[in-house]
Order: structure tokens, then sequence, then C-alpha cells
């Protein structure tokens, strides 16, 4: 038996279990599957918005001062 279902996989066994504790169970799943799509969906929108804000500013630059020696923390 496998360990993860796919969302799909989720939804074919809605069509076998008729109990209702097995149906409110692949509504819980189900809405984890949506949840999980919508989180993916922000976090590349976020590195989107980060990649526009970076070629805005130009070439690289430290986004940390130098240390007293002069360095930056990435030396």
């Amino acid at each position: 038996m496998p360990y993860a279902f796919t969302e799909q996989g989720i939804a074919m066994l809605s069509g076998v279990l008729h109990s209702d504790k097995a149906i409110n169970m692949n509504i819980a799943i189900m809405r984890a599957f949506v949840q999980v799509r919508q989180i993916i969906y922000k976090q590349n929108d976020l590195k989107e918005q980060l990649n526009e804000i970076k070629a805005r500013l130009g070439p690289r630059r430290s986004s940390r001062p130098p240390r007293e020696n002069g360095t930056t923390a990435k030396e």
C-alpha cells in the first residue's frame, strides 16, 4: 500500500468509499491539496517579484555592510 496519493487518486477514492468518515476525510485531504497548491503559487509569485527587484537594482550589490576589517560577510 502506498504512503502517499496524488490528488487524482484521492478523488477516485471518493467513488469507492461511501462511509461518512471516508467522505469527510477525502474532503479534508482535497482541501489540503488546494492549500499546498496555493502556497506553491504564492512562493513562485514572490520569486518573480524578487527577480524583478534585483533586475531593477542592476549589478549585484552586497546586501550586507562591510565588516570592521573591510570584508563582507560572504567573503
